[in-house]
């Protein structure tokens, strides 16, 4: 600023006003007579347009135009002069380049006093205004056209129906993607292309090609509207039916300029009509009665099958009241029922009724009523559809009649089958119990006698030949007795009916854990033993034969078994397991012993019993059979455990009357066959009776506690608790229990261990039963 400053000290030297400034109206500095003429100081802190008339835009255009030359050319202000507002002459131009480079571009402004010259400026000035408003207002025309244009183009192609629009020639000139999507060509495709190539119609019925709306309006110079039954065939062959209509095209003048051509799919329509003309045919053929009404109850359709099932024709029916016609007496409360639950827009499903006919007799009917609505959705009438069911109630009747008497047939034959499946049943129970207990009494005690003697042979014989033989039959006998025993208990486990379920199932489960490695939790309920032993065998079985199905199907080794009491005195056995599973439904096509078929082979079987069984399962979510029986017998038909038990509980706790008469032993000896063995020699002595076996110690100490025994005969070898120490328990807790030891080798240190725990002797179980008898009567009589 200083050196533009410096280098316009010529400026007081010039004659005429003038003032130099930035191209923003910054006046960088004014000579006298400028300042003269405004009527102020013109320094470096004033502004131009504080005294030029004019807007800041306007000025500052001028400025920026006027710095774009060195050469001064001529222009008019009009300036605030201290005589007023003056028009002045002026002649402006950017200082010299050198100066411009030093800060910011800078405008010199002389101002002439030649008033001819202002007038012409002024004139000039004003021309150059309203030619550039001329051409500004063209521009904006322009602009506005092409904005009125665009706004078109969109509207059309954002419109839901398709439009084509064409020029005087029926060519091509719009399309929007409505109109792509159902001819099939892109607007890129189909501009300039005949309307008739892109818009190809025909008569859906006679194929025919079909005059073009496009041509009847650059005829007829109106709005026209396309024929019904028109097909749109697309560019890659779809058919689609169409309505449209055309309208030409005008300019400013009312001259036709080209056409627009609306058009939408009505496929959906079409369909609904023609379904409408189904539906129509079909109430015609329908052999069901299809009755119209309105909403007082007043007929408005009737269909051929009304006519015959009811007598009446359409003139004479329609107009007519249901009630005063087809309804009778006693049930015109029902059809008010149906007219109030259809002002309600509420459906009727198919129920039976009566109906009278012409003549006045009464029709069996099924009937179902529906709301008809407007396309508002206002219910304006009902639709009821009537079937006669006449005969179908004739021949239900018959059938109902029929069904009774094969249902009484049903029974008693049923019945006959489930006695003569129990008995069956109860047979083959029988047989096992007859074949096992043979096993058991001859056979093994035979085996235990031997094996004692063989075991005596061994233990004593000096000939080492007749020692090896005699092991050697020994391993035999062990063998026969393990085959024996399993036989055994295949055939009929003697658990079961000496210790019944309560002590069976715990005994499944550790006969399933050693045979098949599968751990069965067993939760059995005290009150839950059931008295009838069909039943405790069925359910035993039944649970056998479950377990048997878990170990082969149901790839898990946990299972587990609950025996309780069921509502109305019966008892509920539950199986289940967390395996892989399988669909209930799915087994009922399976012919495999193993799954299906198993299953309602045993299902039957219960249900024979008076029971039921139910099985839930799914695949991967593990299986429940759950197996329901009724009681049948009467306590006394119990076995003596549970009659024992039966006792004890109604004596609440008083102790169990005792034989004067008898010897009362309790047998504890890990090996079943030799407890038995034991028990069977000592039956055959009436004044001695076997209250209870044990099979370990710990159970040994429970059951002396229980039974408050006068003898027990004690293993020494046991397991859980030896024979020494439950010796010791027993003989603590009740002294005048007597306990004999009994042990496979006569050892004088387990005589002496035996003594000091409390026995009263020592006995071999190789020994006669002379000897074993003659021990337990010392041992009272001490």
């Amino acid at each position: 600023m200083k050196h533009q400053a410096s280098s316009a000290d010529w400026l007081p030297l010039l004659s005429e006003p003038a003032v130099v400034v930035t191209t923003d109206g910054e006046i960088v500095r004014g000579n006298d007579a400028f300042s003269s003429l405004v009527g102020a100081k013109t320094n470096s802190h004033a502004r131009l347009d504080a005294f030029v008339v004019s807007d800041d835009h306007s000025l500052q255009r001028q400025l920026r135009k006027w710095a774009r030359t060195k050469h001064p050319v001529p222009g008019a202000f009009c300036l605030r002069t201290a005589s007023g507002d003056t028009h002045v002459a002026v002649e402006a131009g950017r200082l010299s380049p050198a100066d411009a480079r030093e800060g910011p571009v800078t405008v010199l402004i002389r101002c002439k006093s030649n008033t001819g010259a202002v007038t012409r400026f002024r004139t000039l000035g004003e021309k150059v205004d309203a030619l550039t408003q001329e051409v500004l207002a063209r521009q904006k025309a322009e602009q506005d056209a092409v904005t009125e244009r665009e706004r078109w183009r969109i509207t059309l192609a954002s419109v839901g129906d398709a439009v084509i629009t064409t020029d005087c020639d029926q060519k091509i000139t719009f399309m929007n993607e409505v109109a792509e999507h159902l001819t099939g060509w892109t607007l890129a495709d189909a501009t300039g292309q005949d309307s008739a190539t892109v818009f190809n119609i025909v008569n859906e019925q006679s194929r025919q090609p079909v005059e073009s709306p496009i041509v009847r309006v650059l005829r007829e110079g109106v709005i026209v509207g396309l024929a019904n039954h028109t097909v749109l065939i697309a560019r890659d062959g779809r058919e689609i039916p169409i309505d449209d209509s055309g309208a030409p095209i005008r300019d400013s003048h009312g001259e036709i300029v080209g056409t627009i051509l609306v058009f939408r799919d009505i496929s959906e329509r079409h369909a609904a009509d023609q379904t409408r003309a189904r539906l129509a045919a079909i109430v015609e053929s329908s052999e069901d009665a299809v009755i119209g009404m309105a909403l007082d109850g007043i007929i408005t359709e009737w269909n051929p099958a009304a006519t015959e099932m009811f007598g009446y024709t359409t003139e004479e029916i329609v107009g007519q009241s249901v009630f005063s016609t087809l309804v009778p007496d006693d049930r015109e409360s029902q059809e008010q029922q149906i007219l109030s639950a259809i002002r309600d827009s509420r459906r009727i499903e198919p129920f039976e009724t009566k109906r009278c006919h012409k003549d006045g007799h009464l029709l069996d009917i099924s009937l179902s009523a529906s709301p008809i609505k407007d396309t508002y959705g206002r219910v304006i009438g009902i639709a009821t559809i009537t079937r006669d069911i006449t005969f179908q109630k004739q021949a239900e009747r018959q059938l109902q009649t029929l069904n009774q008497q094969l249902e009484q047939r049903v029974e008693h034959r049923t019945s006959q089958l489930r006695e003569l499946t129990q008995q069956l049943t109860r047979a083959e129970q029988r047989e096992r119990r007859r074949i096992a207990q043979a096993l058991h009494d001859n056979l093994q005690q035979m085996l235990v006698a031997a094996r004692m003697r063989v075991e005596t042979l061994v233990n004593h014989s000096t000939e080492p030949k007749v020692a090896s033989v005699a092991r050697h039959v020994q391993t035999l006998i062990d063998q026969s007795l393990d085959a024996s025993r399993s036989l055994t208990l295949e055939l009929s486990p003697p658990v079961l009916y000496d210790g019944g379920l309560n002590a069976a199932l715990p005994w499944l489960a550790r006969h399933m854990k050693e045979q098949y490695g599968l751990k069965l939790a067993v939760q059995v309920a005290t009150d839950a033993e059931p008295i009838d032993e069909d039943v405790r065998v069925a359910l035993f079985f039944a649970a056998r034969e479950l377990l048997f199905n878990i170990i082969k199907h149901s790839r898990t080794d946990h299972a587990h078994a609950s025996l309780a009491t069921a509502e109305g005195g019966q008892v509920r056995l539950v199986v289940q397991d967390e395996g892989v599973g399988f669909d209930p439904q799915g087994i009922r096509n399976l012919k495999d012993e193993a799954t299906g078929f198993g299953l309602f082979s045993l299902r039957e079987r219960i249900e024979f019993m008076g029971g039921r069984m139910t099985i839930e399962s799914a695949p991967s979510q593990g299986t429940r059979i759950d197996i329901i029986v009724p009681q049948r017998q009467s306590i006394a038909d119990a076995p003596p455990s549970i009659r024992a038990a039966e006792r004890r509980k109604q004596a609440k706790g008083d102790p169990i009357p005792r034989a004067n008469t008898s010897i009362r032993v309790l047998l504890v000896d890990d090996h079943q066959i030799l407890r038995e063995g034991i028990a069977g020699i000592l039956m055959e002595y009436p004044d001695v009776e076997v209250v209870a076996e044990a099979a370990d110690g710990e159970q040994a100490v429970e059951l002396a506690a229980e039974y408050e025994p006068d003898v027990v005969i004690m293993d020494i070898t046991l397991p859980k608790l030896n024979g020494i120490e439950a010796t010791r328990l027993i003989t603590q807790q009740l002294p005048h229990v007597r306990v004999l030891g009994l042990s496979m080798h006569n050892s004088q240190d387990m005589m002496e261990a035996m003594t000091a725990a409390g026995a009263v002797d020592l006995l071999v179980k190789d020994g006669p039963s002379d000897e074993l008898i003659q021990a337990i009567r010392n041992a009272v009589a001490d």
